[in-house]
């Protein structure tokens, strides 16, 4: 397993500068720096994140999930396969849904990464519902729609009553 946060200590018996690995390091720890926050912290972020440290999260929790593993047999009905590499992208490597045996916000048993990512969701939701005014809230949960679903709740915030 590599820890990031002491790469350089794989590379001090190389021909590289101890002050360029230091200065290596650094500029890792600063790009994990918002990564780590959020884990410990579970708010929104103060300051934006670039599209590296987005698609660096997204990426390290989709290959948490079990339909990664090289080493599985992925067999079953409910595994996940994805056939287009746009969808892929566009989930972002995550294939799995959420929720379990009719619970929405229990863990995924195949996707660790999913469910991380599902969690650190609604702390942000209930977080982001604190910042705008309500602070009595005591727990959020963000819930997936599809897109006839969604159209659906849409046109009905447009009628009386």
């Amino acid at each position: 397993m590599v820890d990031f946060s002491k790469i350089v200590d794989y590379f001090k018996s190389t021909p590289i500068p101890q002050n360029m690995l230091n200065r290596g390091q650094l500029v890792l720890n600063n790009f994990l720096k918002p990564i780590q926050n959020l884990f410990e912290q579970k708010n929104v972020p103060q300051k934006p994140w670039t599209e590296s440290q987005i698609e660096f999260l997204l990426q390290t929790l989709s290959n948490m999930d079990t339909d990664k593993d090289d080493k599985a047999s992925r067999v079953g009905e409910r595994e996940a396969r994805i056939a287009s590499s746009l969808h892929l992208k566009t989930s972002a490597g995550f294939c799995h849904g959420v929720g379990r045996s009719g619970f929405l916000t229990a863990p995924q048993p195949k996707a660790p990464g999913g469910s991380i990512m599902y969690e650190l969701s609604n702390y942000l939701a209930l977080n982001f519902l604190k910042k705008f005014g309500l602070p009595n809230v005591k727990k959020a949960i963000v819930v997936p729609l599809c897109t006839g679903m969604s159209f659906s709740v849409m046109f009905r915030c447009f009628t009386s009553g």
